[in-house]
């Protein structure tokens, strides 16, 4: 056919328009005019109109990259997003003609249409990525290509049309769309019948049939067609006998009403199951109760999950970039189009893990950046520098490490992170949506461990825990590949061991659940009590502490926990331990209670652990595999603590630390909650003020590891004599040795303050310093300015490490107060036996050794003091320093007076006493001594108000405002003394005290007659004989010596300490002959 032929051969022009009648007769020879709408489309009105370049969308996603249509034509896009319509004008006819293709995704249809010729055939007859083409008559053509996008959840569509009046050429087709990308809809499988209200009893009514009759083929397939589910056959069907049968994926969805597959899935992650409920059903009414044949397929069936391979390869064995670039006839690097990254993912098989949204080098939590990182951690971290086109994020926790990475050619970023939880317990490692959750119980430290996407992401990573420095540390590196047999695109080290610090827990973790409610949960899930092991499994997994259980229960052992029985394996005497409900068990430390509580409700043992260990300087603290340990610095005694699994197993813990009894007075609660807003239903004091005694741990025992040696250490773990320790050898070699619970999260530094600027290794601010020892070793110091106080900082040289050391002196609470970095040690000067030596060690590798010298007469202390860094148990010590070689401390003026501010109703409220109590139990006096700071004051044996009375000391004394000896004295005449005097015990302040007992009143009291006589207190004093006592001669009379013979001969008391005389000083310097005139 040919229009201009047609015309010449019907006598019209062929330069000319043809009328409406020439119109209908050239319609009918064409053999269109049955498919033309009886309504044309009108590109000017609703839905065409207004266009943008052609186009108008109600697509609630934006379509990228549409062309520019031509002048003649129209096109929509609807809201489904996948339907595209246009209206063509077409001269010839004078009219308008409209095409359309349609992709529904969730019915799996493909319609294509031009006018009313419609071909509407199942997405399964597609063979996807294939030319097709649907001709009316010659006179127009549609011809599209599809590709499923799977993973992308998108359509690439390319369409073209054209009209054509001479069968003697080609068609000229028209650009409508090429290579654009149309979203998928969101879809619900939970469709209604094809047919509203549909009854298959009514419809086999009307066709004269029953429902029991056997119905023949052609009534069938009508059923199938007018239901809609003819076209989801498969061609040959299943067969239930066959052995071969092999199940495969179940489809959530209701094909038409008819066939419903119902399941729920459970994602017991701990446990590695999936939990599967599977059932279908026939439904041949619309209402719910008609449904003729049930089947469950699976009830609560645990499904084990496969080992994951967490290294395997590309989707697409083999895959290269390269020969990818090729097929698509590109040269290897240009960059991509929308339309082709989204193709290029899709075959990769990693769309479905990417997120909807890329991440932004340029945007939060990426930018700003400094050297490849944004650091939101305010912690001391030395981070490696990352290289373009990698940047990464480390977040406040300090130990959560997130990166974003930029593919030029393609372009597209990839996230990437790292997250080491300490407080859940808990390594997450990902790319983009995909992630792997490693609970720290399953993780071997120091062990690599890699994740990979699809052969294209990878992460490796290696952690190491050093819990006594409280750090991580950890190496990461990061690769993106597109290509098997060659190097990666971006190769990228994250972090190269290096010191990520942990974050403080909160040991009060909350519900896992917020407002988690048992009864709720059982509601919902369908389940009573007692709990079908699956449904056990299920709570667990819901409530989050499904990690954290142990395998065996604690109830198991019965050798330890026996029922209603507290075992006790600690040797010293412990007081009478009142029988508990649940079986606990007292630790040969004699300072950790474990208790097996048994929870009804969940039928669950939860295994609860304090353990106060002072020799090794830790807190340990766990309910089954939820366990903390801190250093003994970092616990809050006195207060009391909450300690939760994720709201449901409970401690409640309260710790004193009774230093003169050399106990801890501990009280201990435990709970099982399932109802977060009701009361707990079980509910058990374990310790109620209990006084633990402490088992005697010697710091001076020496090295943890007996006959320590740091050469042979090295020589065991590789290191040459020639190889200097890293720090990560050094954190090594500290954990090895039992070192790290005790070093101070910050180094000391001999460079900065407090210890510059020195001179002979001091750096004093006090003004009496001329008997510092110079200091020759790596050693530096600093004296307060008191006088009572020094703190050094010691170089470890060949550990690249530095040791902080302190000693004071409190001589109003009688206190000598050492510190070897962390830990703290208090000596009550009361007891202390003056001159003898004290010996204080960490580990055997930091030690002291101390003496002190009581100058009473000059109002001072004489110490001595020795350091000592030792690293070979059997050699000489790598420093050896004399710190203080008879420096003298200066004893503070002490205000006696004060008064007193605490309240005893207060306290005794506090503790749960009555306030009328007649006699304290033995746990609150001792600790009330210790909490008013008078317990290192008070003698052994305590004095009776019984015995008969004698001449005492008279004193002016106030022991912290509880105990005060007020007293008036005046001379009445050079015969007497006028004398008040009284004593009063006070325990609320500004308030009557308890004890208020007038001794004198203004009594007058005849002075003693002193024998001014010459002569010695000691008639037969000889300082020879004395000196020989001592084993010393006179030339080498000390100040302490000096200090016992003013003491001896009574001067003391007439010695004046605050101003004493100095004969080189004015006014007796610059003397002749030995005056000063």
């Amino acid at each position: 056919f040919s229009l201009s032929s047609w015309k010449s051969s019907v006598g019209i022009d062929p330069s000319q328009s043809l009328t409406v009648v020439e119109i209908r007769k050239l319609e009918e020879i064409l053999g269109i005019a049955p498919f033309l709408l009886d309504s044309p489309c009108q590109r000017y009105n609703w839905p065409y109109s207004p266009p943008i370049n052609g186009w108008r969308s109600d697509c609630s996603q934006e379509i990228h990259n549409l062309p520019s249509l031509l002048s003649n034509m129209n096109c929509y896009i609807d809201q489904s997003c996948t339907a595209v319509h246009c209206c063509i004008d077409v001269n010839e006819l004078g009219k308008s003609l409209e095409i359309g293709v349609k992709i529904d995704p969730c019915d799996f249809r493909l319609t294509v249409r031009i006018e009313k010729l419609s071909f509407d055939v199942t997405l399964y007859d597609y063979e996807w990525g294939s030319q097709k083409v649907l001709d009316l008559y010659g006179v127009m053509q549609i011809s599209f290509i599809i590709e499923n996008l799977y993973e992308e959840k998108l359509y690439l569509i390319s369409l073209n049309a054209s009209v054509n009046f001479d069968a003697r050429s080609e068609p000229v087709y028209n650009v409508i769309m090429k290579n654009n990308l149309l979203p998928k809809a969101v879809c619900d499988w939970t469709s209604d019948f094809y047919i509203a209200n549909f009854s298959l009893t009514d419809w086999l009514e009307r066709k004269h049939y029953t429902i029991v009759d056997a119905l023949p083929s052609n009534i069938l397939y009508q059923l199938y067609e007018e239901t809609n589910i003819g076209h989801y056959f498969l061609d040959n069907q299943c067969s239930r006998s066959n052995s071969s049968w092999t199940k495969g994926a179940h489809y959530s969805f209701s094909l038409q009403g008819i066939v419903r597959v119902e399941y729920s899935i459970e994602d017991l992650y701990t446990e590695r199951y999936y939990l599967v409920n599977i059932r279908i059903r026939f439904c041949y009414e619309s209402t719910e109760s008609q449904c003729e044949e049930k089947y469950t397929i699976l009830q609560n069936m645990k499904l084990p999950k496969q080992q994951c391979d967490w290294s395997s390869g590309f989707s697409i064995p083999g895959f290269s970039l390269e020969s990818w670039y090729h097929q698509h006839s590109m040269a290897p690097g240009s960059q991509l189009q929308d339309w082709m990254i989204s193709e290029l993912l899709n075959d990769l098989g990693i769309s479905s893990y990417l997120h909807v949204k890329q991440c932004s080098r340029h945007s939060s939590p990426f930018y700003p950046s400094n050297l490849g990182w944004n650091k939101g951690c305010t912690n001391s971290i030395n981070l490696p520098q990352i290289p373009e086109p990698t940047t990464c994020y480390l977040d406040t926790s300090c130990t959560r490490v997130e990166c974003c990475a930029d593919v030029d050619f393609i372009p597209y970023s990839f996230n990437t992170y790292l997250h080491i939880d300490p407080c859940k317990q808990i390594i997450t490692v990902g790319t983009e949506r995909l992630h792997r959750n490693i609970s720290f119980s399953d993780y071997q430290w120091g062990k690599q461990e890699e994740l990979w996407l699809a052969g294209v992401l990878h992460l490796s990573f290696e952690i190491d825990d050093f819990s006594g420095e409280s750090k991580y540390l950890v190496s990461l590196n990061m690769s993106i590949c597109f290509e098997s047999n060659k190097s990666c695109h971006v190769s990228t080290q994250i972090l190269s061991n290096t010191w990520l610090t942990k974050a403080l827990c909160a040991w009060d973790n909350n519900y896992y659940i917020s407002n988690f409610s048992l009864t709720n949960w059982l509601e919902k899930e369908n389940m009573s009590l007692p709990l079908p092991d699956y449904g056990q499994l299920l709570l667990f997994e819901d409530t989050g502490i499904a990690p954290y259980l142990q395998d065996n229960q604690c109830g198991e052992d019965i050798l330890k926990f026996k029922h209603s029985i507290f075992t006790n394996a600690c040797p010293l005497n412990v007081s009478d331990i009142e029988l508990v409900e649940i079986p606990c068990h007292l630790s040969a430390l004699c300072t950790g209670i474990e208790c097996c509580v048994h929870s009804n409700k969940l039928n669950r043992d939860f295994h609860t652990r304090v353990l106060v260990d002072p020799c090794s300087y830790v807190v340990t603290v766990g309910i089954d595999n939820f366990v903390y340990n801190t250093s003994i610095t970092e616990f809050s005694f006195g207060e009391v603590q909450q300690f939760s699994l994720a709201g449901i197993a409970n401690i409640e813990l309260i710790i004193y630390y009774l230093e003169k009894e050399h106990s801890y007075l501990v009280s201990k609660n435990i709970s099982i909650c399932t109802e977060s807003q009701d009361t707990c239903e079980q509910n058990y004091v374990i310790l109620e003020n209990m006084m633990l005694p402490i088992l005697q741990c010697s710091n001076n025992d020496g090295f943890i590891k007996e006959d320590f040696s740091l050469e042979r250490w090295r020589n065991e773990s590789g290191f040459s004599s020639n190889d200097s320790l890293t720090s990560v050898d050094v954190s090594e070699l500290f954990e090895y040795i039992g070192l790290s619970y005790y070093l101070l999260s910050t180094r000391c530094n001999r460079s900065s303050d407090p210890y510059i600027p020195s001179v002979k290794g001091w750096n004093s601010l006090c003004i009496n310093n001329e008997d510092l020892t110079n200091l020759t070793g790596p050693v530096s110091c600093n004296l307060d300015s008191i006088c009572n106080k020094i703190s050094c900082c010691v170089d470890v040289e060949n550990l690249d490490r530095t040791i902080e050391i302190s000693l004071s002196i409190d001589h109003c609470n009688s206190k000598l107060t050492l510190q070897l970095e962390r830990l703290s040690i208090d000596v009550s000067l009361v007891d202390y036996k003056w001159g003898t030596q004290l010996e204080h060690g960490l580990v055997g590798v930091v030690n002291t050794e101390t003496t002190i010298y009581n100058l009473a007469a000059e109002n001072n202390y004489m110490v001595y003091m020795t350091v000592l860094v030792c690293l070979e148990s059997n050699d000489t010590c790598a420093v050896d320093e004399v710190i203080l070689d008879g420096v003298k401390f200066s004893k503070g003026v002490c205000d006696r007076s004060m008064e007193n501010e605490f309240s005893l109703a207060a306290w005794l409220d506090e503790k749960g006493l009555p306030k009328s109590i007649e006699s304290l139990p033995v746990w609150a006096e001792v600790q009330l001594k210790q909490e008013l700071n008078i317990d290192k004051f008070l003698k052994p044996e305590s004095c009776s108000h019984t015995l008969a009375s004698s001449n005492g000391q008279k004193n002016t004394f106030g022991l912290f405002g509880i105990v005060k000896l007020e007293y008036i004295l005046d001379k009445d005449s050079p015969e007497t003394f006028s004398l008040h005097l009284d004593i009063n015990v006070c325990f609320e302040p500004d308030n009557k005290c308890e004890l208020e007992i007038e001794i004198y009143n203004e009594t007058t009291v005849n002075r003693q007659h002193c024998d001014q006589a010459p002569g010695f207190l000691n008639s037969s004093f000889s300082l020879n004989s004395w000196l020989s006592d001592k084993s010393i001669n006179i030339n080498s009379i000390d100040d302490a010596t000096a200090s016992d013979l003013i003491t001896e001969l009574g001067l003391s008391d007439y010695l004046g300490w605050s101003n004493k005389c100095n004969i080189y000083n004015p006014p007796f310097n610059g003397s002749i002959d030995g005056w000063s005139n």
